[in-house]
């Protein structure tokens, strides 16, 4: 910083802000100037949106010469329109690609996002410390699409996509009538990356084999998802790993105390009804538990998992966070953590 007179005073706010306001943002750094990777997203939106009705069948042919993995995962999942076997999705996505909702989607997307440089390189950072960790990972193809509010972020084989009108800001005019404010709070560019590395944690770590049937293993999975999170873009915020605003953050860390011992008292760390379980791990404006107040926000299980993970990780001096992420007894990461959050 080029100040004269307040640089020492500066310097202290600048050092108190890394070590007290971005919690975990420094924890992880690793060098990566060894690992040559070089990450492309391909502008599959800007392929659609480039269709007009005089050449449009000749045009759509092109698409699914140039991307065919991911014209079949378009035509087939994402918009619905049938099998690419079958010529009927010709016209099917006709409809829907010249709708005037659409056009307009598309329009506002790319105006937004003409360029994507910045989450290229963010792509490319969180899959270099991939690399690094997992040096036999294979490294997807990644596409930028637009799914018309189908999908924020997906895998697909060897193929991860994120669709921009996922991404449009938070006050985009469509979202008011199509989503609870407490999810298009998150429909903001910083959340990409994020939400592709939860995709990712998932094509390593699939949640039916690694993520048990009890709140319990599934706090710890989700916690380990929030770790793995940690690892890969150490300079992310934990309110946007988490998803949280940074007063609900806040809310957590003074209340993880209550929180913990109103779970162990409600006696549902060990519940496998999938009902009871959601109240603990599924979205929503606040969460819907039992004894927690309802200005809680929502996945405290998650939140908590995290903590617990964590706890073990320092308490054991936990070095391998592979064999962290294998190990499958949850009740042995909550027990030899030690976690007792005081109330």
């Amino acid at each position: 910083m080029r100040v004269r007179r307040y640089n020492k005073f500066i310097v202290f706010l600048f050092i108190s802000f890394m070590f007290f306001g971005c919690k975990s943002k420094s924890d992880y750094h690793i060098n990566l100037h060894h690992i040559d990777l070089q990450i492309e997203i391909n502008r599959f939106d800007r392929e659609l949106c480039l269709l007009n009705k005089i050449n449009y069948e000749s045009q759509l042919q092109e698409i699914a010469e140039k991307y065919p993995g991911m014209f079949r995962v378009f035509v087939e999942q994402l918009a619905r329109a049938g099998k690419i076997e079958d010529s009927v999705y010709v016209d099917r996505l006709h409809t829907f690609f010249f709708d005037k909702y659409t056009q307009e989607l598309y329009s506002d997307c790319q105006l937004k996002f003409s360029k994507l440089d910045k989450i290229e390189e963010d792509i490319e950072n969180a899959y270099k410390h991939i690399h690094y960790y997992y040096p036999d990972q294979e490294i997807p193809e990644f596409y930028s699409i637009i799914s018309n509010f189908g999908v924020a972020a997906a895998s697909f084989e060897h193929i991860i996509m994120f669709s921009l009108d996922y991404y449009l800001g938070a006050d985009y005019h469509y979202y008011d009538d199509l989503f609870p404010k407490y999810k298009s709070n998150r429909f903001r560019e910083e959340y990409i990356c994020s939400d592709i590395m939860k995709v990712q944690f998932g094509e390593i770590y699939p949640e039916e084999e690694y993520s048990g049937n009890t709140l319990l293993s599934n706090m710890i999975y989700l916690g380990k998802k929030l770790f793995f999170m940690e690892l890969m873009l150490p300079e992310t915020a934990d309110s946007i790993k988490v998803g949280y605003r940074k007063e609900e953050l806040k809310w957590c860390e003074k209340n993880e105390g209550k929180i913990w011992n109103q779970i162990l008292l409600s006696n549902v760390l060990y519940e496998t009804q999938t009902l009871k379980i959601s109240r603990y791990i599924d979205d929503g404006p606040f969460t819907n538990a039992y004894g927690i107040p309802s200005d809680s926000p929502a996945r405290l299980g998650e939140w908590l998992g995290w903590q617990i993970v964590q706890k073990y990780i320092e308490t054991k001096k936990i070095k391998n966070y592979i064999e962290l992420f294998e190990e499958k007894d949850a009740q042995k990461i909550l027990m030899e953590s030690g976690y007792k959050p005081k109330p």
